[in-house]
């Protein structure tokens, strides 16, 4: 987890700003003040229990011991030949490979066609979260304000007068 106290730059821009919460650790990692230790210390305990459940899944799933997991596990990059020299990666290969393990796995014929169907994009433009309409409303504002400085360039110059 990473967090900024900005409670100086606020101050040098001259910006206040006010927290309402309904709980002592509601605001924990707010950037206008400094973390308790109180705050860093639970922080810090959701992040070592989220640490052991991973690297119980990964020990379990590659049934390995955790001690023998744990040297990897401590946020560092590997190459997929590292990652199957450590055990945690029965195989190299891009998509094509991962799709005839899956297909064996599911024991569906090797010759059988699949088709990938990727999803969409989680993340979405502001036009897309606030709709259609939002969308068209704004084109009309664009559209509008375009207009208008069609229209006073039209007046100020040779350019023809353009309508809508």
């Amino acid at each position: 987890m990473d967090f900024a106290n900005l409670q100086e730059l606020f101050k040098w821009a001259k910006v206040d700003r006010y927290n309402i919460k309904s709980g002592k650790y509601k605001d924990s990692g707010n950037e206008t003040r400094p973390m308790t230790a109180e705050e860093k210390e639970l922080l810090q305990g959701i992040i070592d229990n989220v640490y052991d459940q991973f690297l119980n899944a990964v020990a379990d799933g590659r049934k390995l011991p955790v001690e023998r997991v744990k040297p990897y596990a401590d946020g560092r990059i590997m190459s997929g030949a590292q990652a199957l020299e450590y055990g945690l990666v029965d195989k190299l290969g891009g998509i094509d490979v991962a799709v005839d393990i899956a297909k064996e796995l599911a024991k569906i014929d090797e010759k059988t066609k699949v088709k990938l169907v990727y999803p969409e994009p989680k993340r979405k433009s502001l036009l897309e979260v606030l709709g259609q309409g939002a969308a068209d409303g704004m084109t009309n504002i664009v559209l509008s304000k375009i207009k208008n400085l069609i229209q006073e360039e039209s007046m100020s110059s040779r350019v023809p007068k353009i309508s809508f």
